[in-house]
């Protein structure tokens, strides 16, 4: 799927390299298009700041949602739902079935995210930005989990690959991220329960702090906070903050202290 400047929209069979359909012409240019893993629905946006719905097997229009931004990227998390970004720095999740918002964040502020893209277990996003930033955030919650800021211009491409991570600038530079790096020591650690050298590998590559392993991190807090909870019942703050510290970095464990 595809659309252009001057307002069209056309659905394509990339395998017979013909046009399929050509959609309705929107009012302006075309921002971002989408389409669902399942083929049954499609998102259009355009610079009038709206959202268009679409059922592809009927081609019909099933409803169009008003945003009050421009969309600059649209990327599709289930069948029938779907996250978009927006140049005042939201970013949204809409139920394409029930047509309506179902969830929406404010990624920062002064930021005009510009990429977009879904980790492999679709539990995070990651959000690149003209201003030359990366935010990673949870999907469900759309709670923030690192940013870091790579001073090279604004971001115009991001990949993830099983390994990498690979962003592209505006200045025509590329830059290769492993995103796994130092994970065997980040995997050992949790498992032996050391999480404060756990968390200290993130200042050699903060990728980490989306890993799947941050699961097992999670899950041991939960057998720590009943502890926790109780020392500062009984007024041993430091003791409490102490053991809380190294679990803060994961949302959940911040929003639950």
């Amino acid at each position: 799927m595809t659309g252009t400047d001057k307002g069209r929209s056309y659905l394509v069979d990339v395998e017979k390299g013909s046009l399929i359909y050509d959609f309705f012409p929107c009012t302006d240019w075309i921002s971002a298009v989408a389409i669902s893993e399942d083929n049954r629905f499609a998102v259009i946006s355009s610079f009038d700041r709206s959202l268009k719905i679409l059922h592809v097997n009927s081609l019909s229009v099933s409803n169009e949602i008003k945003i009050d931004s421009v969309v600059e990227m649209i990327q599709f998390i289930e069948n029938d739902t779907f996250l978009a970004i927006t140049r005042d720095g939201r970013i949204i999740k809409v139920d394409a079935k029930n047509r309506q918002i179902i969830q929406e964040a404010r990624i920062s502020e002064k930021i005009w995210p510009s990429e977009m893209c879904v980790s492999h277990s679709k539990k995070f996003v990651y959000i690149g930005t003209r201003e030359s930033k990366v935010f990673a955030l949870h999907v469900n919650s759309l709670e923030l989990m690192f940013s870091i800021e790579l001073n090279r211009g604004g971001i115009t491409s991001l990949v993830r690959t099983p390994k990498y991570f690979i962003i592209g600038f505006k200045s025509g530079e590329v830059q290769f991220f492993n995103h796994r790096e130092y994970e065997d020591n980040f995997i050992l650690n949790v498992k032996l329960h050391k999480i404060k050298e756990a968390t200290e590998i993130f200042e050699q590559n903060i990728f980490l702090m989306t890993h799947r392993e941050t699961n097992n991190v999670y899950n041991l807090w939960l057998e720590r906070k009943d502890s926790i909870i109780q020392l500062l019942s009984t007024g041993i703050i430091d003791k409490a903050q102490e053991i809380a510290h190294d679990f803060l970095f994961h949302p959940k464990c911040k929003k639950e202290m």
